[in-house]
């Protein structure tokens, strides 16, 4: 009795010391510190850094650091970094957190684990207690604010900014030194807008300078100030600069003023001389005196004044606010709807890409089968084995045909599963000028079995954020989160306890890609648009489209290196313009895909996918929008990027949208017309702020506050005042509300012609020139007035005229 006592403490302790946690504290511990976003602040969904801080009192130590995160509620992963921590030592790491949104922060009656260290690899290692803070949460900045970081040797000489207002609200400035720039691009994310002045960048590691350029591509915005010896002090960031600066002048301040109800005592402002660089703007001043010059970069933009920044008077001018808003209204461009197409941008890629073949029966055959099935089992076989006096062999024959037919069933419904992993990419590529591409890839992994699965990029991306089954939480365990690891051959993501035959998927960031680009020559005379275009990129182009306006053009397909000769027939229009979401549903009609609505026709899949990535690219502006201009599209089923699954190359399905500006020559000879819709409207805040913009999913209104507000119009590439004589400027209303104010600014005098609240069209026939400004700009100052309403609806604009002679 003894012995089997002893035999059952000796089980029962065993079975214990094999429950415990597989954790160790390494002798003396190690400590934690954590600062976590740029001055403790970040915005929801966007990436911030995190300086992790490790003090170890005990042994050497050689492991991994694991740091959870969640940017969306479908989307989560643990960053693995490898650590060397030597005994008695202390050492800083910083990790660039792809975002958390609002629901991933811990309960106030619970504290949550978000920084993991095993003693060894992460997969085999024994996990060390961790003592001190392990919150890698910072504050969320309110998302209608936008967020701007300071890089100056003085910030507080920039203090004028924290004075501005942008959508009504005043920004939220965040400073940062050469030792808190981030090191990677998503570190940068949270900012809007990065403002550099008297800072000398060369300063900054190669890592942090290629941080921002790479932060630019991605869709950030860089406002730079000028001063003698500056593009010395620039590093790699002068390569991106749309103005090399040679020597300084005095000009007249009139322009600043004008900005402003408050007096500029002093009336001289020493500018840079200098050279404007290819497709760059100047949006303040002129080209022989520029103010502010505005050039595109990937998916986002760069901002040059031409003076010093911190500069007296200038900088503790009490107008000065007045001025930067109005240059953040014409430069900065934060939708009040950010983070909702962020979150539809994950939610569609992640659609769109795990669209795998079926192999699975449709229901109409299987309950034809179902009812053939019952026809032979039960009358037929009956009457046969009745006839044959061999009834008794029912008992084997049914069970028989019942395994037969299920695994016929089950082996047809499993073809499209069978033979390996599968794997779906599509990517969103904007090319610039230079044939550059930037812009978000999604790879979508079929797994053949279960267990862990490696997903291998062998590419340069960033960011790589895995997509989750199931919404996260506070609740979620996320050491059961996807394993992301920088590898010297590029990025590795594990995913754990994947199921039989489910799916994975992964979305990257592509700040910069050599792709080559589509070179166009094309002009337009009359509704005709003719020239070539050759096809530089590295991709055979299928599905070829020049969009304008709510309208598309089909060009077919072009191989790489090819070049086709275009004609085609613009009826609706003489001048093509910038297109607008409506375009996409003229690519592919009858393919528009709508959440929540019918799936793709059988046959119709390609389509449907390809009008998913069209729509969403020009809804969410994942291109240079900002460039008015016409556009050409391309498709291609090569891959972009080489991604294996447990060491081999995946049978992979791809799908590549490349975007791109173009520029079409207007013959710049006789009368021109421009319909309705081919004019997208843009929207600003003077006072006030904008809730819903409508525009961005083609809606012809806003959901704003009572204030005042800037709409305007950017007329095609060359129609100007001083190009043109505009004879009708037509405005058409869906609704009107009482309690508006519109008036239509003449360019000349500052004053304009007021638009009736009754009245659902106007068309202004009489001195038409006057209201369109030197830029080919037309501008509506409106008035917000009644609080019962908040919608203001926008009108679409039709225009004729002529050519100057």
């Amino acid at each position: 009795m003894k012995k089997r006592g002893a035999i059952l403490v000796f089980i029962l302790v065993v079975t214990a010391w094999m429950l415990l946690p597989n954790s160790t504290l390494a002798k003396g511990g190690v400590e934690v510190k954590v600062d976590a976003g740029i001055e403790n602040k970040a915005q929801r969904g966007k990436g911030y850094p995190v300086f992790i801080t490790l003090k170890n009192t005990g042994g050497n130590l050689n492991g991994d650091l694991v740091v959870s995160s969640s940017p969306y509620y479908l989307a989560g992963s643990n960053i693995v970094v490898p650590v060397d921590l030597p005994a008695g030592t202390t050492k800083t790491i910083q990790i660039a957190i792809p975002g958390y949104n609002d629901q991933m922060g811990p309960a106030p009656t619970q504290k949550k684990k978000y920084i993991h260290l095993y003693e060894g690899d992460w997969e085999n290692g024994k996990e060390v207690t961790l003592s001190g803070d392990e919150d890698v949460t910072p504050s969320l900045v309110p998302e209608q604010k936008l967020v701007a970081g300071v890089l100056s040797e003085d910030p507080d000489s920039l203090n004028f900014l924290k004075l501005t207002k942008y959508n009504g609200n005043a920004p939220e400035v965040l400073s940062l030194n050469k030792e808190t720039v981030p090191d990677s691009a998503k570190g940068l994310e949270s900012l809007d807008v990065l403002v550099l002045n008297r800072f000398n960048s060369n300063e900054l590691s190669e890592k942090q300078q290629q941080a921002i350029i790479d932060w630019i591509a991605m869709g950030g915005h860089l406002i730079i100030g000028s001063y003698p010896g500056f593009g010395q002090e620039a590093g790699k960031l002068s390569e991106l600069f749309p103005f090399t600066a040679g020597d300084e002048k005095e000009i007249s301040s009139s322009l600043l003023s004008e900005h402003s109800d408050k007096e500029l005592t002093e009336n001289s402002l020493a500018i840079m001389t200098g050279k404007l660089q290819p497709s760059s703007t100047v949006l303040f001043g002129n080209e022989q005196n520029p103010i502010v010059i505005n050039r595109a970069e990937g998916l986002g933009e760069i901002t040059q004044v031409t003076y010093d920044l911190s500069a007296e008077p200038v900088a503790s001018w009490e107008g000065n606010s007045d001025w930067w808003n109005d240059i953040f209204i014409k430069t900065v461009d934060k939708d009040a709807n950010q983070m909702q197409f962020q979150d539809r941008m994950y939610q569609e890629l992640r659609n769109t890409a795990e669209m795998f073949p079926s192999g699975f029966l449709p229901f109409p055959l299987l309950a034809l089968l179902l009812v053939i099935y019952l026809i032979v089992l039960v009358p037929v076989l009956y009457f046969i084995l009745k006839k044959t006096d061999k009834r008794e062999w029912g008992w084997w024959i049914i069970p028989a045909i019942a395994l037969i037919s299920s695994l016929g069933i089950y082996f047809t419904g499993a073809s499209d599963r069978s033979g390996g992993t599968k794997l779906n990419e599509i990517s969103i590529l904007n090319i610039d000028d230079d044939g550059k591409g930037a812009g978000y890839h999604m790879a979508s992994m079929l797994a053949n079995g279960g267990g862990n699965y490696v997903m291998s990029y062998k590419d340069a991306t960033t960011g790589a954020v895995p997509i989750s089954n199931n919404y996260i939480d506070n609740n979620t365990d996320y050491t059961k989160l996807p394993m992301v690891e920088q590898k010297a051959g590029g990025t590795e993501v594990t995913f754990q306890d994947v199921e039989f035959w489910s799916v994975r998927s992964v979305l990257s960031d592509i700040p910069s890609y050599q792709s080559g680009k589509m070179d166009a020559n094309l002009k337009q005379e009359g509704k005709t648009v003719t020239g070539k275009i050759e096809n530089k990129t590295k991709f055979d182009l299928e599905d070829v489209y020049l969009l304008s306006g709510s309208d598309a053009y089909s060009i077919g397909k072009i191989a790489a290196g090819n070049t086709k000769k275009v004609e085609l027939d613009t009826a609706s229009s003489t001048l093509l313009s910038a297109p607008n979401g409506m375009s996409a549903g003229k690519a592919f009609p009858g393919s528009q895909p709508y959440m929540g609505g019918p799936p793709p026709q059988p046959g119709k899949e390609s389509d449907w996918r390809k009008s998913s990535l069209l729509q969403l690219a020009l809804q969410a502006g994942l291109y240079q929008k900002d460039r008015k201009q016409p556009i050409l599209v391309g498709f291609s089923n090569q891959s972009l990027l080489q991604i294996e699954v447990e060491g081999e190359k995946p049978d992979t399905d791809s799908i590549q949208l490349l975007i791109q500006p173009v520029s079409i020559k207007a013959s710049g000879k006789g009368s021109f017309e421009i319909p309705l819709e081919s004019i997208e409207p843009d929207i600003s805040v003077v006072d006030g702020t904008i809730n819903h913009n409508g525009l961005t999913y083609g809606e012809y209104f806003v959901d704003v506050s009572p204030g005042a507000y800037t709409i305007s119009y950017q007329l095609p590439e060359g129609v100007t005042s001083e190009t043109a004589e505009f004879s009708k400027l037509t405005f058409v209303f869906d609704r009107r509300n009482p309690g508006e104010q519109l008036v239509v600014v003449n360019a000349k005098s500052g004053k304009g012609v007021a638009i009736d609240e009754g009245n659902n069209r106007i068309t202004i026939n009489e001195n038409a020139t006057q209201y369109v400004n030197e830029n080919g700009r037309i501008v509506i100052k409106a008035e917000k007035l009644n609080r019962n309403d908040s919608q203001l609806f926008i009108p679409r604009i039709s225009v004729e005229g002529k050519f100057a002679e």
